[in-house]
């Protein structure tokens, strides 16, 4: 057992913090003996530094120190085949918690306890966790229902569920908007899962140490990203380039699409996406109707497998150009959070519109190809 001496000193020096030889806390993990000789790690969340390690033994993993001002802190597992927990996609084992004086347990279900801050913070992360199982078993039984109702009662179960997490949300953070139970929050479904313009409100409420979290700068420089990049896709900006490969393996650019005489109407997708299924009616009217009068329809296939394209493309008949984007690289070139996502650009490469979806998109680009303005 490694001894993880932490205090405050730590953000100091590191020879000051190694100079304390006394401990106020200990950290016991059970995540099983089938992960025996596996690597535990735990990580600073306020800065992201690694605190202490040690190997999986008897189904346990055990750490002591010295803390003198609580902080939140992640536990974590890793393998020899990842990188010091990195690939968080990967991840067997995480636990947020409260590193405070005495001695904290974390399950194998992944809660801490044992401490005041720790049984508190994981009394309210378990009352999300509950809200969660319930919309889940909802959204179950509504599979039983006739299809006609299913989306109704979805809608109403999210619904449901997201006013109640928000309730819940704004209760707690107006009790705890600059405290260490705050900060624990923040890697909550109470912070992590509400929309970014109810989150940029909350924020607006917390105190100088809620600010000052990674987690909250870290959404304020997402936002700023946003603002920057819907500035850049306002309608009379130019496209925005980049590199794929078509359905037969060759190299091609978006660029490539102009310079035709034509709109460009591209649709960012993926075959395991459900809404974007839903647009390809939609396309294939659009391609059917305007491929020989003025407007491509072009495909840009994202976050999946090329024989998922291939196999999609032939079950739905779709017969418009198609760019593989290996590198998913137009997701970070147009600021894009969620797909379908589709874009329409004027024969010059001027953006027209985005954000088109079903119907509406093909009122709209009804109503231009038979202006006479084309």
């Amino acid at each position: 057992m490694r001894k993880l001496i932490l205090s405050i000193a730590l953000l100091i020096t590191v020879g000051i913090m190694n100079a304390r030889n006394d401990e106020n806390f200990t950290i016991t993990v059970y995540p099983g003996k089938s992960f025996d000789g596996m690597m535990m790690r735990v990580r600073s969340s306020e800065d992201s530094s690694y605190l202490d390690s040690c190997v999986i033994k008897n189904g346990k993993a055990t750490f002591a120190g010295y803390v003198d001002t609580p902080k939140t802190c992640r536990m974590f597992m890793y393998s020899a085949e990842q990188v010091e927990g990195d690939n968080a996609s990967k991840l067997k084992f995480r636990c947020d918690f409260i590193l405070e004086p005495g001695n904290i347990t974390i399950n194998a279900r992944q809660q801490p306890s044992g401490t005041k801050l720790n049984e508190k913070a994981s009394y309210y992360n378990e009352v999300a966790m509950e809200k969660m199982r319930q919309l889940s078993e909802k959204l179950k039984h509504n599979k039983t229902l006739p299809r006609s109702e299913q989306g109704v009662e979805n809608v109403k179960a999210f619904t449901l569920y997201e006013t109640e997490r928000d309730h819940l949300s704004d209760s707690l953070f107006s009790c705890h908007n600059n405290d260490v139970i705050g900060a624990y929050l923040l890697y909550t479904p109470y912070f992590m899962e509400r929309p970014d313009g109810t989150k940029a409100k909350l924020i607006e409420s917390f105190g100088p140490m809620l600010r000052n979290t990674q987690m909250v700068k870290l959404f304020e420089r997402e936002q700023e990203k946003n603002r920057v990049m819907a500035a850049r896709l306002q309608p009379g900006k130019e496209f925005i380039d980049f590199e794929g490969e078509d359905i037969s393996g060759k190299r091609v650019r978006l660029s490539d699409f102009f310079g035709r005489g034509k709109y460009v109407l591209m649709d960012v997708w993926a075959s395991w996406c459900g809404p974007c299924i839903g647009e390809i009616p939609h396309l294939a009217s659009l391609h059917a109707k305007y491929k020989d009068k003025g407007l491509s329809v072009v495909g840009v296939f994202v976050n999946d497998k090329k024989e998922n394209l291939l196999s999609t493309m032939e079950k739905k008949n779709m017969t418009w150009q198609q760019i593989y984007d290996i590198d998913n690289v137009v997701l970070d070139a147009y600021g894009i959070k969620g797909i379908p996502f589709i874009i329409l650009f004027a024969p010059d490469g001027k953006i027209v519109s985005k954000d088109l979806r079903g119907k509406e998109m093909e009122r709209f680009i009804d109503k231009l190809m038979n202006s006479g303005n084309n």
